[in-house]
């Protein structure tokens, strides 16, 4: 009797087997599918002259801060310059 296999077993593994596959299959997908639109996205923000931070921080009139010293740093510096 040891060999014997009831038949939904055999069924419930191929199954099994043939979901994960095709799950696979559309992960693949979908990461290829965001790839093609990173790629298409970066060539149109190229060709148009695009990019939206840059153009947020032109027209907002904001720089980017420059790296300020402790020495330079004011609110640090003792009152009445007495250290």
């Amino acid at each position: 009797m040891g060999g014997h296999v009831s038949v939904w077993v055999p069924i419930v593994v191929a199954a099994l087997g043939f979901i994960g596959v095709l799950e696979a299959q559309l992960i693949a997908a979908w990461r290829e599918a965001q790839i093609a639109y990173r790629t298409l996205r970066a060539l149109m923000r190229a060709d148009l002259g695009m990019d939206a931070e840059q153009d947020f921080l032109n027209h907002a009139n904001i720089t980017t801060p420059r790296q300020i010293t402790p020495w330079e740093n004011q609110e640090l510096d003792p009152p009445n310059g007495s250290a």
